[in-house]
């Protein structure tokens, strides 16, 4: 596992180099800090999970789907295994590890997950631009999300 960066303030985060921001991002999410994981992105972004096929382009949105993704998998921790950056342009190659919980009657079956994605991101004037996921959803256990976001 790669070493926890602590979070900077928010107002830090727009000093923070672009792949520093990034790993800010996902340790905030590993911690369940929705809104400092929020705070990283800027006032016009757009979020794209090409797994499961959600985009937002509001903070609100995108805190709900945060939410509800810790939810569906218990313990999830994604460790970051390596970045690049170019410029303000940054890939994260990542493995998120978790337990999904499956109700089946009065039983609840626990499996433990996997997955490995990528996660590209554009950092402008120190605050993510964009945000893409690319990973196996079958895998992740997202795909339980599908329904909840029909209006989006």
């Amino acid at each position: 596992m790669t070493s926890a960066l602590i979070p900077p303030t928010i107002p830090a985060l727009a000093s923070l180099r672009p792949a520093e921001l990034v790993r800010c991002t996902l340790s905030a999410l590993n911690r369940r800090d929705i809104p400092a994981a929020t705070a990283s992105f800027g006032d016009r972004f757009t979020f794209v999970d090409h797994a499961v096929g959600f985009t937002f382009m509001a903070k609100e949105q995108l805190a709900d789907f945060f939410q509800k993704a810790i939810n569906v998998l218990q313990e999830s921790l994604v460790d970051v295994e390596s970045t690049a950056e170019c410029g303000g342009h940054v890939i994260a190659r990542w493995t998120l590890r978790g337990i999904a919980t499956q109700e089946l009657g009065a039983l609840a079956h626990r499996q433990r997950v996997c997955v490995t994605g990528v996660s590209i991101a554009e950092v402008t004037d120190g605050a993510i631009a964009s945000w893409a996921d690319f990973y196996d959803a079958s895998r992740s256990w997202r795909f339980s999300l599908v329904g909840s976001y029909a209006n989006y």
